[in-house]
């Protein structure tokens, strides 16, 4: 991703305004500097490595099935993931949890009331039931602020 964001000021020069989630998160995590990070639907790990990069304290909370071949490109599951964080020192606590997020969401915030998290990326069911139903799940454990 980088390469293709070099090219792009390459080929259009400093006044490119391409933004897309992983340029929104970058300026998110190096402003905010969050403390936790909840993403559900982690895939390769971009989107957890960008905020690693950023804040690399960070503890990281992703929540993904690790379908094969989705959407048909390769998914390589938890392992690659954490030694794709590995490249930008992440040194908080990661934890890859494996399942449906309809389940395996509701099911962490009951075993942690308590939690909140300072940033947080629903990219997992794209349906429009089933992103609300993230979405619904998620925000109340939204920190303020």
């Amino acid at each position: 991703m980088l390469g293709w964001y070099s090219s792009g000021q390459k080929n259009f020069g400093a006044n490119w305004r391409y933004i897309d989630l992983l340029t929104i998160l970058q300026a998110t995590a190096q402003a905010l500097q969050p403390r936790n990070y909840l993403e559900i639907g982690v895939r390769r790990g971009r989107s957890l490595a960008v905020v690693a990069a950023a804040a690399p304290a960070c503890d990281l909370f992703g929540f993904d099935l690790w379908m094969q071949d989705y959407a048909g490109m390769p998914n390589p599951g938890p392992d690659f993931v954490r030694c794709e964080l590995q490249k930008f020192n992440h040194r908080g606590q990661l934890a890859l949890i494996s399942g449906d997020s309809h389940q395996t969401v509701p099911d962490f915030f009951q075993q942690h009331p308590g939690a909140e998290f300072d940033l947080i990326t629903v990219d997992g069911d794209h349906s429009e039931a089933g992103a609300r139903l993230d979405l619904e799940t998620v925000i109340p454990h939204l920190s303020i602020g």
